[in-house]
């Protein structure tokens, strides 16, 4: 009755590569939620674009957005009168990367001493996501804006 329950989630995309800098990714999408109670079962369908750049620098900047429908298998039994829940979530979102050695070499510091940025990355992103629905007290956006800084590995 709670919202515990098994989700099986779809997500395939295909990407076409213009060249070596430019590429978009199409996707679509396809999920169900089978939590053991109609009002917090749901099925949802979308898709969504993204187009991202790398220059030879290692410079990296990248754009998407997607939009899903929710469809909720029955309305709230607690509260009589109310209707199915359907949703509609965008999110849109942009990321700006670029490894730590090119960023320190462009602030002036002496490349030689760099060495041990040359596996890191820093990143600032971006993403906003509305919820629109029919049950007003479901709606909701938000803005998340952030920095990260990473060091490549491999098993």
């Amino acid at each position: 009755g709670n919202a515990d329950g098994l989700l099986l989630s779809l997500r395939p995309s295909l990407t076409y590569r213009f060249n070596n800098a430019w590429q978009m990714t199409g996707h679509l999408s396809y999920a169900h939620k089978d939590a053991g109670s109609p009002w917090f079962s749901h099925y949802a369908f979308g898709g969504g674009l993204g187009l991202s750049y790398r220059n030879a620098r290692g410079v990296a900047a990248s754009l998407s957005g997607s939009l899903e429908a929710i469809d909720y298998a029955a309305a709230n039994p607690g509260f009589t009168g109310t209707p199915a829940r359907d949703d509609l979530r965008l999110s849109v979102g942009g990321a700006l990367a670029m490894p730590v050695s090119l960023l320190l070499a462009d602030l002036g510091a002496d490349e030689g001493q760099n060495d041990w940025a040359s596996d890191w990355s820093a990143e600032l992103f971006a993403r906003y996501v509305s919820y629109r629905s029919n049950v007003a007290v479901y709606e909701s956006s938000n803005l998340t804006l952030g920095f990260s800084f990473a060091r490549r590995f491999s098993l």
